[in-house]
């Protein structure tokens, strides 16, 4: 006879031990933290660079608010069942609850590689679109050559490796430590972040465009403002806002960042006040903020050098038509706008500190997700250990570190590094559209949880409201999954490849769900049966 690791009470529920974790994330160190999931000064560099150099003519701010809704479609359903079922674990803890604990598995796979994979990107991406570009600009302002060759020979795989996994060691010290200690360094280095940018936007709203093309020719030489200019006429490169076709590949660039303002759900058991409204603010709070963040500095951005300018430097970066030895990101463009070495140190440095905290809080819900797995028996008992002192999960902590340094081995070395990115993101799809199925099915799969959801009682046209929420960010998922498999310029080149990846979540879910049941059965446990309950604290 099987049996189950816990005491049965009334209503016939099993109630096991606690988890160890402690509730101790305030509401606002969550808002921050799902802010930080898209890092607004590491996007605003990146995506604008990426967006402009691939479909010149995008209209930028219109695809940062229209992916703002999409956005919130999908954050929506993982709002109201984490306040539902406020308990770490993420997409797994929703979905095998909802759905069962198949699909929850095969949910937290997609999730945990997908995690991985972009970890991998943004620890290689620390280097080559972090410290390199930084040390050049430092050294074009600075008139220093010892900055420009240090951001020439780090870019060699040796350095990148070590560099790589220096700043991800950094990271992994940071998830060991207690938690309350951790979301403090968070905000603190977030406000650092975000007080670089707005020191860069009140430089560039400071700054003429006369003046700016004055001191870009004083570090291009003379008239190299206007041979940007003149050399994208030729090659007909489009201003920003002249083709609603670049546009909507435009979105899917923005989506890679704004679609994670759910991500504080991997903490939903850690959280003050995770059963309240409060859940459902953090996400369209941090949602709003970010959208402001990226559209004020971008409009800033074209007032100093011209959004003409901006889409032509971008499209000839690298190219012997842009003069300078730094790829134009807006700390490097105010840095040349200010003509002080002093100031672009500060943007450098603030926007450095993106890239650790985005890797940190990167790692939280597969961090989370395999401890939940092994709660419910999926994995040894083992990686359920939490520290008494740090109330952290170390053995899941150690078996992501090890899973994470293999990832950022391929990803120094593959020719394809932009894929990376683009295949983690689709893979972040996976536990979206789970969620999101759970959402649509809830009211009539799990009605008892349904009564416990916010709003449970309100319908539209007689369908549940959380049904209705599901549907939309179904629908807005596989949006994002259609425009990153249509556009070749995101990054997905081998489409067979990137679809058998995506779908490959499901066969291996599932095996490892069967297995670890039939062992666990073996032992006498029955782990269906903790898929009755909603997990304890």
């Amino acid at each position: 006879m099987a049996t189950h690791e816990s005491t049965s009470v009334s209503g016939g529920l099993f109630v096991r031990r606690a988890t160890g974790l402690v509730r101790e994330v305030s509401p606002t160190s969550a808002t921050i933290f799902n802010i930080l999931a898209g890092a607004p000064g590491y996007a605003l560099a990146v995506n604008i660079f990426w967006v402009l150099a691939v479909y010149p003519g995008a209209h930028v701010i219109a695809a940062y608010w229209i992916t703002g809704v999409i956005a919130l479609c999908i954050a929506l359903p993982f709002a109201f069942l984490s306040m539902t079922i406020p308990r770490s674990g993420g997409d797994y803890i929703i979905v095998s609850r909802c759905l069962g604990p198949a699909w929850g598995v095969c949910s937290s796979v997609g999730l945990a590689v997908a995690q991985l994979l972009v970890n991998a990107f943004i620890a290689v991406a620390f280097v080559r679109f972090g410290l390199a570009p930084a040390f050049a600009t430092i050294g074009l302002v600075s008139g220093s050559d010892r900055w420009t060759r240090w951001s020439s020979d780090i870019q060699s795989n040796t350095w990148t490796l070590i560099l790589a996994l220096a700043v991800f060691a950094v990271v992994v010290i940071l998830l060991a430590v207690p938690l309350r200690i951790s979301m403090r360094v968070q905000n603190v280095c977030f406000g650092l972040g975000v007080l670089g940018m707005v020191v860069g936007t009140i430089v560039m709203f400071a700054t003429s465009r006369s003046t700016f093309a004055s001191h870009f020719d004083k570090y291009g030489g003379a008239g190299s403002y206007n041979h940007v200019l003149d050399a994208a006429a030729k090659a007909h490169i489009a201003a920003p806002g002249t083709s609603w076709g670049n546009t909507f590949p435009a979105i899917a660039v923005t989506a890679s960042v704004l679609v994670y303002t759910w991500w504080s759900v991997a903490y939903a058991g850690e959280i003050r006040q995770a059963r309240t409204w409060k859940t459902l603010q953090t996400m369209t709070v941090s949602l709003g903020t970010f959208v402001l963040l990226l559209t004020i500095p971008t409009l800033a951005l074209y007032h100093m050098v011209g959004s003409h300018f901006l889409a032509s430097a971008n499209a000839l970066s690298g190219t012997p038509d842009y003069p300078l030895s730094t790829s134009p990101v807006w700390y490097s463009l105010v840095g040349v706008a200010a003509n002080s070495t002093a100031l672009t140190v500060f943007l450098v440095v603030t926007f450095l500190l993106w890239f650790p905290l985005l890797m940190w809080l990167n790692l939280a819900p597969p961090l989370r997700g395999f401890f939940a797995w092994s709660f419910d028996g999926v994995l040894p008992r083992a990686v359920t250990y939490v520290s008494p002192r740090t109330h952290t999960p170390l053995v899941s902590l150690a078996i992501n570190a090890v899973l994470s340094v293999f990832f950022i081995l391929w990803a120094v070395y593959t020719t394809s590094f932009f894929t990376v990115l683009a295949d983690g993101i689709l893979m972040t799809m996976i536990p979206v559209l789970f969620v999101s199925a759970a959402a649509i099915l809830l009211p009539w799969h799990r009605p008892v949880i349904w009564r416990q959801t916010p709003k449970s009682n309100v319908h539209i046209g007689g369908v549940p409201l959380i049904t209705v929420l599901g549907v939309l960010g179904f629908l807005s998922a596989s949006l994002i999954v259609y425009i990153f498999l249509r556009y070749a310029g995101l990054g997905v080149h081998n489409r067979s490849q990137t679809i058998a990846m995506f779908l490959a979540c499901l066969p291996v879910g599932y095996v490892i769900y069967q297995v670890a049941r039939a062992a666990q059965r073996r032992r006498g446990v029955d782990i269906t049966l903790h898929y009755a309950e909603i997990p304890p604290e």
